[in-house]
């Protein structure tokens, strides 16, 4: 299954390299499931064999904490990248949607991810009762991106922002990706402009 993996990231990375030409592709994933603290030596250990690759393809991988995976939060994500001597083809997703109604401000996930923030993802999430789902950033008033944005600023984040869609939306019934994106841009466009 790594070897699997470490395939279709080699094939990403490529993707990415023939959709842009003369960039530097960029990769984002996940790790899997579970609980951290028995899950995190192996990811250290398979993480580095991503790094590696990142590396040979002159590649950048972001893995994002997920509040449903085993590494969820900026601080397992730091521990893990700095266990593999901080590799510069290893970076971080911040996208504060998975660390909302968990206890976890701002400032304090954005002071673990700042010095390997590869770059952010804004999205809504939104609880109802003990589930969390995710929506359209700025669609449910749930998250203070212009917080986000304020904190990442002061912390000396000057790199890309991405208006993520998640499958939670974009596999509902009559989703209309230009819409989307005309929601997207309507709700963060004037974060971006002060």
């Amino acid at each position: 299954k790594h070897q699997t993996t470490l395939t279709r990231m080699r094939d990403a990375i490529e993707l990415g390299r023939d959709l842009a030409e003369g960039t530097r592709p960029l990769v984002q994933t996940v790790l899997g499931g579970g609980q951290w603290d028995e899950a995190k030596s192996m990811f250290r250990d398979r993480v580095g064999d991503w790094a590696r690759l990142a590396k040979q393809h002159e590649a950048t991988i972001a893995i994002k904490p997920h509040r449903f995976g085993a590494m969820s939060t900026p601080e397992q994500a730091a521990w893990l990248i700095d266990q593999l001597g901080n590799p510069p083809d290893l970076r971080i997703v911040y996208d504060f949607s998975h660390y909302a109604f968990r206890d976890l401000s701002i400032e304090d996930t954005i002071q673990q991810a700042r010095r390997l923030v590869g770059y952010v993802a804004m999205k809504d999430a939104i609880q109802s009762g003990d589930k969390v789902s995710f929506a359209l950033p700025g669609e449910s008033g749930s998250q203070d991106h212009r917080a986000i944005r304020k904190s990442l600023l002061a912390a000396g984040y000057s790199g890309d922002y991405c208006c993520e869609v998640s499958s939670q939306v974009s596999q509902q019934t009559g989703y209309d990706p230009i819409a989307a994106a005309k929601i997207c841009h309507r709700n963060l466009a004037p974060l971006f402009g002060e």
